[in-house]
């Protein structure tokens, strides 16, 4: 009895030894598990701390992200520094600003064209009086239309004779030689020029002679005044194109020469259409002259189209 109960107890040793055994290692385990679980929350505070970080940086950034912001910003800020620079260089820097006007000029202009026009109308008058005082139905007969068309055809050559301003017709070295000026491939040679001036002096001749007779024989009637206010636009071109050498000017001159010659068409074909149509070469001629002008201006440098003082 006395060995079975040492055995029991003895038994019972080793089972509390026994049982003591695993808790111990469940201790360890358990330490492990907390070591190991107060890695992971550190490492989820960490991550935690990370996100919260990145949060504070986002709410502080730009829409559209944090880190991604600052980048494209100074990228942004580069191209429109170059963008900005581009246009300077483009523009050379401040634009500069436009030359004034040479009022002065423009009232030279307007003077001398209004002065020459009443000159000339003025004289049609005068013939008109001393044609019908003298006579000269009864004198000169038939042939009296042959000299009223020989008398317009030397207005319109030497018109420049009733202009305050001087009024030569193109020179040689107009705008300067061809080395100098720049012109578009398909101008017309020289020899071209007078020619057909020459050929545009008689019909202006003849169709003002029609339109004389088609108004009761009188120099002075509003057809022929309209007549002579072109040959003024003319004559102040020429002083712009010829005398000046103002390339810009002469763009809108030569448009307005078209203008007046257009409206002495429509003039002459109201009172006699077959007048207007030998008329009709000449704006068709300053269609041609118009396009030139304005070639030799874009092809030589862009300058102020109105007359502009000297800086």
């Amino acid at each position: 009895m006395a060995g079975a109960r040492g055995g029991i107890a003895r038994g019972r040793g080793r089972g509390r030894g026994a049982g003591a055994g695993p808790p111990q290692a469940g201790a360890a385990g358990r330490a492990a598990q907390a070591r190991g679980a107060g890695g992971a929350a550190g490492a989820a505070g960490a991550r935690g701390a990370r996100a919260g970080a990145g949060a504070g940086a986002g709410a502080g950034a730009p829409r559209g992200g944090g880190p991604a912001a600052p980048r494209r910003g100074p990228r942004g800020a580069r191209g429109g520094a170059g963008r900005a620079a581009a246009d300077g260089g483009a523009s050379g820097g401040a634009p500069a600003p436009a030359p004034e006007v040479d009022w002065a000029r423009l009232r030279a202009y307007g003077g001398s064209l209004g002065l020459q026009w009443v000159l000339m109308c003025g004289t049609l008058g005068v013939l008109d009086f001393l044609g019908g005082a003298l006579g000269a139905s009864e004198l000169l007969g038939a042939r009296e239309q042959v000299a009223v068309g020989l008398f317009f055809t030397a207005l319109a050559l030497r018109s420049r004779l009733f202009a305050r301003l001087p009024a030569p017709r193109p020179r040689k070295d107009s705008y300067g030689t061809l080395e100098e000026v720049v012109r578009p491939s398909w101008t017309p040679p020289r020899l071209v020029f007078p020619i057909v001036w020459s050929t545009i002096a008689v019909l202006r001749g003849t169709s003002s002679a029609m339109v004389w007779a088609a108004s009761g024989e009188r120099l002075f009637c509003w057809p022929l005044a309209v007549f002579c206010l072109h040959l003024c636009v003319g004559d102040v071109w020429n002083f712009v194109n010829n005398v000046e050498n103002d390339r810009g000017v002469a763009v809108p001159g030569v448009f307005l020469c078209l203008l007046s010659a257009s409206a002495t068409v429509a003039a002459y074909w109201q009172v006699l259409p077959r007048a207007g149509l030998v008329l009709l070469p000449l704006p068709l001629w300053l269609c041609v002259a118009s396009t030139l002008v304005t070639s030799i201006y874009f092809l030589n440098g862009r300058g102020p189209l109105y007359p502009a003082k000297d800086a």
